[in-house]
């Protein structure tokens, strides 16, 4: 169970229509990825 079901069933009970929890869903996942990997890369330098 990958974190995007988690987060898109959170989204939809505390309200949000499903199609607006699922861009939400995906604005966050992308941020965090795009945090995360220049994190990730440096760290291996």
């Amino acid at each position: 169970m990958g974190v995007g079901l988690v987060l898109l069933a959170f989204l939809t009970r505390s309200g949000l229509p499903l199609m607006k929890a699922n861009i939400v869903k995906v604005l966050v996942t992308l941020a965090v990825t795009v945090t995360a990997l220049p994190v990730l890369l440096f760290r291996e330098r």
